[in-house]
């Protein structure tokens, strides 16, 4: 049994429903025991539903800093195939998780090309319209790399080699950015011929 912003999980709860960050459509697992004596907990965020770019497309929740950058440019959610659109949703972080003892911070992201230019798309993690914990190819390799054929539709989706990128982030970086926030965000940005699939952000702490 765990206490986590004033209410109590149980296992049975976590494995039938995970709670809605407030005023977000993000699912958050509340923190776990994990083996690790300097950070014994593990907080997972997540965005989209991990279902091979299914239908219905999911919600994406932007902070009001990515708001304002995808007002400014073609943009979509999760699942959307189309071509020459930022992709984008942000993490509504908690005071609880990322002020205390850090040990890990990682940005696992479930992404396809979807044709166009995919091979150079960027994949931007920070603050929109601020500073960057990473940025930089959003395939390795760029226009080099051996990707994956690009999706064609939903069910050629489902056959294809998805990719999965994680990302490390700096903890001290990412506690220097976020901790003393009002409103802590962290914004996800793909440009611009990728889809994807979910999101999860994973800190140890």
């Amino acid at each position: 049994m765990v206490t986590f912003k004033g209410l109590v999980f149980t296992a049975v709860l976590f494995a039938v429903s995970l709670p809605l960050a407030a005023g977000t459509g993000q699912r958050i697992r509340p923190a776990l025991p994990v083996a690790d004596g300097a950070c014994p907990f593990e907080t997972i965020h997540t965005g989209g539903v991990a279902d091979a770019f299914a239908a219905p497309n999911d919600a994406i929740h932007p902070s009001p800093a990515l708001t304002t950058f995808l007002a400014s440019v073609s943009s979509k959610s999760y699942d959307d195939l189309a071509i020459n659109h930022y992709f984008g949703d942000s993490f509504k972080l908690d005071e609880c998780s990322i002020c205390g003892q850090l040990c890990s911070v990682k940005v696992e992201i479930v992404f396809q090309g979807t044709g166009g230019l995919d091979c150079n798309d960027t994949l931007f993690i920070g603050q929109a319209g601020g500073t960057a914990l990473f940025s930089g190819d959003l395939v390795s390799g760029g226009c080099n790399a051996n990707e994956p054929p690009p999706i064609t539709g939903r069910t050629h989706a489902a056959a294809v080699d998805i990719t999965t990128k994680v990302i490390d982030i700096d903890p001290k970086a990412f506690q220097d950015l976020v901790c003393f926030q009002k409103y802590p965000w962290l914004d996800v940005i793909t440009q611009d011929d990728h889809a994807v699939d979910s999101m999860r952000l994973v800190i140890r702490h």
